[in-house]
């Protein structure tokens, strides 16, 4: 999707009636990225549209200082309600000739977009990037519209101011590893989903991991499952499920999906108890899609065979079962804030959600190599 900021030129050809008659291709286009959610108004551009529609009210309608200062006001706040702000970063092309379009060019560069202008110079002096608001019907008639299933850049923006500000907070402070922010972040994640504890981890595959591991340490005193112990989960799942396992040192135990719901069959479930006994520990529930798992049959066999459910939520944050919300149920719940999840991050990360008290100290030692402090490893 095209992203498009806005020259002063351009912005101010709609704010005054005697440029909009005088330039209607800037009405045109103002309203038309106005209505489709594409606009930017580079911040370094904020002071000059007040600063130049100021003097054009005191000039123009004759009035004072203050009263165009108000005008002003009132048109800026429009022109956010209407367009996004698109920072002006550091990095300035200084040896551009007007710092003014320095500012633009670099707040353009920052978020991938076109400039809208008319300034004749600063077209020629970048093609690339501009466009004139004459143009700028022919260029959409000549583009190919492309629809992405994900828009991950949109749903950036779209709250980009706030990114930027707690983005600020961390890099004043450059307490990366395990600030303040994540515990912050913990404490909403537990509130949110109903457990005592939420514990933030790099990825959805290590909550699931350390989950695993911690069950180990609790129930066999032990770092790692045995080979001869079956986790019962579903092959219709991303790679992670089943690997975990591995890495914990169990062996996944695959038990077929319902095809109703693409979620593992209860039914089947109660089957591989029948044929494995206790050779099962566990069970790994994936509520795929964002469907929750049969969680009323799942905890009744956990109950019954006295085995523990870890929860796979990596599509599911949010989704409720009964009015209850996943990664409650088990003894742990697994989160993936992937970019492409329903709750994505820069980059990847995850979180573990229990109500276990002795687990969760396991969890939070694991997820520092095993100890309780940084160099002391239990």
């Amino acid at each position: 999707m095209d992203r498009y900021v806005l020259d002063v030129n351009v912005v101010l050809d709609y704010y005054d009636e005697l440029r909009m008659v005088k330039y209607p291709d800037s009405v045109r286009v103002f309203e038309y990225i106005r209505d489709r959610g594409t606009g930017f108004i580079s911040s370094s551009s904020l002071d000059n549209i007040a600063f130049l529609k100021t003097r054009d009210l005191m000039v123009d309608k004759n009035l004072t200082f203050n009263d165009a200062k108000k005008v002003c006001k009132y048109m800026l706040k429009e022109i956010l309600s209407f367009f996004k702000i698109a920072k002006t970063p550091s990095y300035l092309a200084l040896d551009y000739e007007n710092i003014e379009d320095s500012q633009l060019i670099a707040s353009a560069k920052a978020i991938g977009a076109k400039i809208v202008t008319r300034d004749s110079k600063l077209i020629e002096d970048f093609p690339e990037m501009t466009i004139h608001p004459k143009d700028f019907f022919g260029y959409l008639e000549g583009k190919k519209i492309h629809i992405s299933m994900l828009d991950i850049t949109k749903q950036t923006f779209n709250i980009y101011e706030k990114i930027e500000e707690n983005m600020d907070k961390v890099i004043v402070k450059s307490n990366f590893i395990l600030g303040e922010e994540v515990k912050i972040l913990e404490n909403k994640i537990a509130n949110y989903i109903g457990t005592k504890h939420a514990v933030a981890v790099s990825s959805g595959t290590d909550a699931l991991l350390i989950s695993l591991r911690a069950l180990a340490i609790k129930r066999k005193n032990k770092e790692y499952w045995d080979r001869e112990d079956l986790i019962i989960t579903t092959p219709f799942t991303f790679t992670a499920t089943g690997d975990t396992i591995l890495r914990s040192g169990a062996t996944p135990l695959f038990v077929d999906i319902d095809l109703q719901t693409y979620n593992i069959d209860p039914v089947q479930i109660r089957e591989a108890f029948k044929k494995y006994g206790k050779k099962v520990v566990g069970i790994v529930p994936v509520h795929l899609y964002g469907l929750p798992c049969d969680m009323d049959e799942i905890k009744e066999l956990s109950d019954e065979n006295d085995i523990f459910i870890v929860e796979d939520c990596a599509q599911a944050f949010g989704s409720k079962y009964k009015g209850k919300k996943v990664g409650s149920f088990g003894d742990t719940g697994c989160f993936s804030f992937f970019p492409s999840k329903n709750l994505g991050a820069f980059g990847d990360a995850g979180a573990i959600t229990t109500d276990d008290d002795e687990l969760v100290e396991i969890i939070r030692m694991l997820r520092v190599h095993g100890g309780k402090d940084k160099y002391n490893v239990e």
